[in-house]
């Protein structure tokens, strides 16, 4: 058995060495040089190295142990000591199977890794097979069986909240915050009279553990269950694994059901995990994906939910791994009973509080039907639990997410290549089925099939033709005679459809009745029932855009950039009424949200929320403060000498990228950039990057991933974002981070893209100011609340915004004093010129306020 040896890197006489020791031995072992390592290990193929150090700065990926690989798909200890770190490694690996011997030996192609995994299996005591060991640490709740009425849920929150409270002693370095203490009772008061609410909480406030503590208090005693959703998964994991971990320690919480359900796609199919596991043991696998599948497959031995967004997977094993509705063949599955979809499905029913996503949230809400038929008297289509109470968070993008979720969408290109696929799938079949089936028989479906696909294909040559000759710009709003036309056309390939349909079907049942069973023929049957599986969903979508009524808008929405971007979309108009109509019977309603209030003379600032969540006139609102002192962090600056923002205008670009390229010099890193124009971010770098050489940008493409380039950021002191849309929100990098925030031009949507154009009718149904003033204006002052909010973060934060537009300070538009009076108290804007603004950031520096 070989060993295992520390390494700890150290330069003497000019030269790179480092020093080898014995686990456990304080006693040097050998010092050597970096460049004789790969020598030294040649004639010790079972040992394995640590190195206290990062590997890249050694240059030792091969030889020694990747500490991250055990970090993430392992353990991660909180020790700091690397003999403490390799123990805690060696007690948790041990109890895993010593089969998983054979496995790691052929699929982990790093030596050291390998070898480490290994050493330690083999001290293992567990002869067990493997494969049981798959996802058994799933978490499966049981429902509650009586509740506490004793609880006094008012009283509960003010012994929580209250200076001095329990939450001081549950959570270290807790500051007692007012804001906190009165959203609490807010939502303690909306749930025990049984109410809606809406609620604006300012960023620092705490809002998470506030909403969360009255509800928790309200299930456990009343025995009712909760939904909490919120915008983004990464806000769903850090509830569930920080905020109701501080949850549970509170009098009468400690065994508080709580669970979290995310889309399908998001977990691991055990199924797919076995067909890239022969895919890797065949070498059909790169060595990269590889490693991180032998990764997945330790780590769904100990997860307890067997969701992958916590693992840094490559995007094609992500995909190649994760579970979709197409793929699915529910209670068929061999592997159902350790499905980490169904078993979080399951333990959503027993559930307290239920944590989700709003896009999950209008999944259920959009008729129950994503996952089909009732199976077995239980409704699958159902994916959460009769809840009571529903708590909104980041209420504000609850109107796109519904958007979303409600739209319907076909896209010509994406069905085509559907098609390929099931023409060469029943190709395949009917090459093995010839053997069992009448081959003239096969031979009249093979031609059926071959006429429609051929009459399929004019069709959809067709519909793009005539759609390119209709464009205007990116996105073509269809009505009247020219929607008629286009629904007739849609039917048309709907009814063509059927005969793939029924082709498909008809190869699928005598792949069935075939009785040799084998791997292949399993194979293929699945193949070709998920390929029908998709042309029925796009049968389902021309339903829904054939059946649009005056409340949907229909457009083409094209990327110049991408011709098979190419998409037919339906979305609804009125949300404000199907807002209202969702959910009927859930009995309190919570929106919160640190932007719902847009400033409004001669009323309570919430008309713009109540409109845009189908909220009505009854519905509470309450607007509380931020807990921080923006006259002291906050400098806002607005140039008063580059011209007026028009698009496409070159004296306005050339102003403020020459203002940008000055500002980025003086405050240099922990900045971000943000656009509402990937062309106007594009022609600014274009004229300013070479002149920041001694900066790190980071820029943001269509479709990078945010998570990537703000990770990046964090570890960067020199790095500026410049980003899009995305940006706006959702982002928090307080402290040095994010310092500096400079906006281009206000978040106006364009006033003619179809929907937001169709909103503005439906809002407006005096006058087109009338829509603009209910809906367009407010909708541009939310987002711009969102972008400044990105600034400051803690108490501690300081940071300095500039807006490169005039028009937020000039009189004559009418959405500039309610834009300004919306911003947060103590927002003081200085209208200055750009020499001034540079002197101010100079001093700033100088005096290390900034």
């Amino acid at each position: 058995m070989g060993e295992i040896l520390l390494g700890k890197v150290f330069k003497r006489n000019n030269e790179i060495k480092i020093g080898l020791r014995r686990l456990f031995e304080s006693a040097s072992f050998v010092s050597i040089n970096i460049k004789d390592l790969p020598s030294f290990f040649s004639e010790r193929d079972e040992d394995c190295l640590f190195i206290d150090a990062s590997v890249e700065e050694v240059y030792l990926s091969e030889i020694a142990v990747d500490e991250r690989f055990l970090n993430s798909f392992v353990y991660q200890p909180e020790s700091r000591d690397l003999e403490s770190r390799i123990d805690n490694y060696i007690r948790v690996i041990k109890k895993l199977p010593i089969g998983l011997s054979s496995l790691i030996e052929k699929i982990v192609p790093d030596r050291g890794l390998r070898n480490f995994l290994l050493f330690v299996l083999k001290q293992s005591e567990n002869v067990d097979p493997w494969e049981d060991f798959l996802l058994s640490g799933l978490t499966r709740s049981e429902r509650r069986e009586s509740g506490n009425s004793r609880i006094d849920i008012k009283k509960a929150v003010r012994l929580v909240f209250s200076e001095g409270g329990l939450l001081q002693d549950s959570m270290e370095g807790y500051e007692f915050r007012q804001e906190q203490f009165m959203t609490a009772l807010e939502i303690a008061e909306s749930v025990e009279k049984g109410g809606n609410l809406m609620i604006e909480v300012g960023t620092g406030t705490g809002k998470s553990i506030a909403y969360l503590a009255p509800v928790a208090y309200a299930c456990v005693s009343k025995m009712h269950q909760a939904v909490i959703s919120t915008r983004t998964r990464i806000l769903q994991d850090q509830l569930f694994k920080k905020d109701v971990e501080v949850l549970k320690t509170l009098p009468n919480l400690d065994n508080l059901r709580v669970s979290v359900i995310k889309g399908r796609e998001r977990y691991l199919c055990v199924r797919k995990l076995f067909e890239v596991l022969n895919m890797a043991l065949n070498k059909m696998l790169d060595e990269s994906s590889s490693k991180e599948l032998a990764g997945v497959i330790l780590w769904s031995m100990f997860t307890r939910e067997g969701d992958l967004d916590y693992l840094p997977l490559g995007d094609e094993l992500r995909r190649m791994l994760s579970g979709n509705r197409f793929d699915c063949t529910r209670r068929l599955c061999p592997f159902f009973e350790v499905c980490p979809y169904y078993v979080q499905r399951e333990n959503a029913k027993n559930s307290d509080i239920v944590i989700t996503n709003h896009s999950f949230l209008f999944s259920e809400a959009n008729i129950r039907l994503s996952d089909g038929e009732p199976e077995d008297g239980e409704s699958i289509g159902t994916l959460l639990p009769a809840f009571k109470y529903l708590v909104v968070d980041e209420a504000h993008e609850l109107e796109s997410s519904l958007t979303q979720a409600m739209s319907y969408r076909f896209e010509p290109y994406q069905l085509a290549n559907t098609i390929k696929k099931l023409i060469k799938l029943v190709r395949d079949c009917f090459g093995f089925l010839k053997r069992h089936f009448n081959e003239d028989f096969l031979r009249k479906l093979w031609i059926k099939l071959k006429e429609a696909t051929t009459t399929l294909d004019r069709k959809i040559r067709q519909i793009v033709v005539d759609l390119d000759r209709e464009r205007n710009g990116e996105k073509t709003t269809y009505s009247g005679k020219g929607l008629e036309t286009l629904v007739s056309a849609l039917t048309v390939i709907s009814d063509i459809l059927q005969t793939h349909i029924y082709v498909g079907g008809q190869t699928v049942q005598m792949l069935d009745d075939v009785e040799e069973r084998d791997l292949k023929i399993d194979g293929l049957e699945f193949e070709v029932a998920r390929v029908l599986a998709e042309i029925k969903e796009w049968l389902k979508q021309i339903a829904g855009i054939a059946a649009s009524r005056d409340s949907r808008v229909v457009f083409v929405s094209r990327n110049e950039q991408c011709i098979e971007s190419l998409s037919i979309v339906s979305s609804p108009v009125e949300n404000d009424t199907l807002m209202s109509s969702i959910f009927p019977d859930v009995g309190v309603k919570i929106f919160i949200s640190a932007t719902l209030w847009v400033y409004s003379r001669g009323s309570d600032g919430f008309n713009y929320a109540r409109r845009i969540l189908g909220a009505g006139e009854e519905t509470d609102a309450v607007r509380l403060g931020t807990s921080f002192d923006y006259t002291q962090q906050l400098r806002f600056f607005v140039p008063t000498d580059i011209p007026d923002y028009l698009p496409n205008s070159l004296p306005y670009m050339q102003s403020a990228s020459k203002l940008t390229k000055d500002v980025l010099k003086i405050v240099g890193g922990g900045s971000m950039v943000l656009f509402t124009s990937y062309e106007d971010m594009k022609w600014t770098l274009s004229k300013i990057r070479g002149e920041l050489h001694n900066l790190s940008l980071r820029i943001q493409e269509r479709d990078d991933s945010l998570t990537t380039i703000l990770s990046e950021h964090r570890n960067s002191e020199k790095s500026v974002i410049f980003g899009a849309r995305a940006f706006w929100e959702g982002i928090d990098l307080p402290g040095e981070q994010l310092k500096l925030l400079i906006v281009y031009k206000l978040p106006f949507e364009r006033p003619d893209e179809p929907l937001i154009e169709a909103r503005i009718k439906h809002y407006g149904k005096r006058s087109f100011a009338e829509g603009m003033n209910k809906y367009y204006y407010p909708k541009m002052i939310t987002a711009f609340r969102q972008g400044l909010g990105r600034l400051i973060r803690t108490r501690n934060d300081r940071g300095v915004v500039i807006v490169l537009d005039r028009r937020i300070i000039d009189p004559a538009r009418v959405y500039s004093k309610k834009l300004i009076a919306s911003l947060p108290p103590g927002t003081n804007i200085q209208a200055i010129n750009s020499n001034q603004i540079l002197r101010e950031l100079r001093r700033l520096k100088k005096e290390r306020w900034l």
